[in-house]
């Protein structure tokens, strides 16, 4: 099971990395496009209705990780004239482990807007949104790839306590409202309805590796554990409560897992809260809190608990290929570990995200944006800024040109751009970054994630410019 959970993730993850990417946020500043009051609630678009296109209104992709580029992963071999992956034997394994930082993650994200349309009714704009959300973290140390890879040293004690996953895919359907109470302050706020779809989270409290010899001189690995995740998975199998089962029998399919969801079953709620200022000269503020909320984890939901110690001995590494990376501790403990299984209801916060931005406005048409996005999730804070330049040279169009601050680098290009080709229809398309650097087969050697975002609307009615206030464009 443990191999084919790697082998799964590290697939999942070089397609990741062979495509581009960072965080969407160039979308905070490019009003024109309605949905970017998912950003910020406040909001209010420039027309007076808009309605996705149902099915194709909002599509949204995210994935990465904050350490391994391509060029970690792939490597030019001169000798085979050809690339090959850090695991090939003519590899430089060691660029792959000094990439590696003591704790590394990889995410991935996604969204899919159902149904969506917004409309105005003098200084109200109403939203309203369906949506289908999933996100993932997965975390691991940097001594858990040297050990799946390497094995360990006689005498070694490897520490795997931050390893873990952590998933949630819930559906959601909000009503906001936006208020411009005068010229200058708009106020705006969502409630979001969440029905729980999947979710499991690891909590680890000891988690170690022992490598020794024995008195026949055989390599032994002590594996020391207090681990234990909760999960709400009604697409696997059922196991009884209070019976020891393996990591293959907790992971195993129904004939027909996609017929066990139950859309009701676990629900939660969510609040968005935004505020927008204009009364300073040329310059525009703004504020959200976003995502804040929980969902609660009822019927069907279990906790699996493994507190034991193992010993396994005899076991070599061979370590000219993939297949025989695995053979060591690590890849033939499934046999042995065994987890407790009991009912339990738990709850699970959102990702909340605290934005902060500043548009300065040189003319109705052109402005410079700075924002700051602070976001929690699993005890963790992770903090991104993001400069843009925004151009509107039509009312018809916007393009708008980033470059962002992140933890996995600073060379984040983005770009976005917004158009009606055949009014009222309206298209965009915005990514986080544009890859500079290019390998042979024209790799992105340096991308370390990837995202997109793209949608089709229709909207209506467009308010008249008002031509005292330069950032209250058309």
């Amino acid at each position: 099971m443990i191999r084919k959970s790697f082998y799964i993730t590290l697939l999942s993850f070089v397609a990741s990395l062979t495509m581009i990417g960072q965080v969407n946020h160039t979308l905070y500043f490019m009003e024109r496009i309605p949905q970017s009051n998912q950003i910020n609630p406040a909001l209010q678009p420039n027309c007076n209705l808009y309605i996705g296109v149902p099915g194709l209104s909002s599509m949204y992709f995210d994935m990465g990780n904050n350490s391994l580029s391509v060029s970690s992963i792939v490597q030019y071999n001169q000798q085979l004239d050809s690339l090959v992956t850090f695991l090939h034997p003519l590899a430089d394994r060691n660029k792959f482990f000094d990439a590696l930082q003591e704790n590394n993650y990889f995410y991935n994200a996604f969204q899919y807007d159902i149904i969506s349309f917004g409309f105005r009714i003098q200084s109200l704009y109403f939203h309203f949104n369906t949506a289908l959300k999933s996100y993932t973290y997965f975390t691991y140390p940097k001594s858990f790839m040297q050990l799946i890879i390497n094995g360990s040293d006689i005498g070694t004690i490897t520490n795997l306590k931050t390893f873990g996953i952590n998933n949630t895919t819930y559906g959601e359907m909000s009503f906001g409202l936006s208020n411009k109470f005068d010229d200058d302050l708009t106020i705006g706020a969502k409630i979001k309805l969440l029905s729980g779809l999947t979710n499991i989270s690891t909590l680890n409290k000891q988690f170690l590796v022992e490598t020794f010899e024995d008195q026949e001189s055989k390599i032994v690995n002590r594996i020391t554990a207090d681990v234990s995740f909760r999960g709400y998975m009604p697409y696997l199998e059922e196991t009884p409560n209070g019976s020891e089962v393996s990591v293959d029998s907790i992971f195993k399919l129904k004939d027909k897992p996609q017929n066990a969801i139950k859309p009701f079953e676990s629900m939660g709620l969510g609040f968005d809260i935004g505020v927008i200022y204009s009364g300073f000269e040329n310059i525009l503020l703004s504020a959200s809190v976003v995502d804040l909320g929980y969902i609660r984890w009822g019927k069907n939901a279990y906790d699996y608990k493994m507190r034991s110690s193992y010993t396994l001995s005899g076991v070599t590494i061979n370590k000219d290929s993939l297949e025989d990376a695995f053979k060591n501790p690590i890849g033939s403990i499934n046999d042995s570990i065994k987890f407790s299984k009991s009912s339990i209801k738990y709850t699970t916060a959102l990702p909340t995200k605290i934005y902060l931005g500043g548009e300065y406005f040189l003319e109705t048409y052109f402005s410079f944006g700075l924002m700051s996005v602070t976001q929690f999730y699993a005890k963790s804070v992770y903090q991104q800024f993001t400069f843009s330049g925004n151009f509107r040279p039509l009312r018809a169009m916007m393009i708008s040109l980033s470059y962002s601050f992140l933890r996995n680098g600073f060379n984040n290009f983005g770009a976005g751009l917004t158009f009606r080709p055949l009014p009222p229809l309206q298209f965009y398309l915005l990514t986080d970054y544009i890859p500079l650097r290019y390998g042979k087969q024209y790799i992105p050697i340096h991308a370390r994630s990837f995202n997109l975002r793209f949608g089709l609307n229709f909207t209506f009615g467009y308010s008249h410019k008002i031509k005292d206030k330069p950032f209250s464009w058309e």
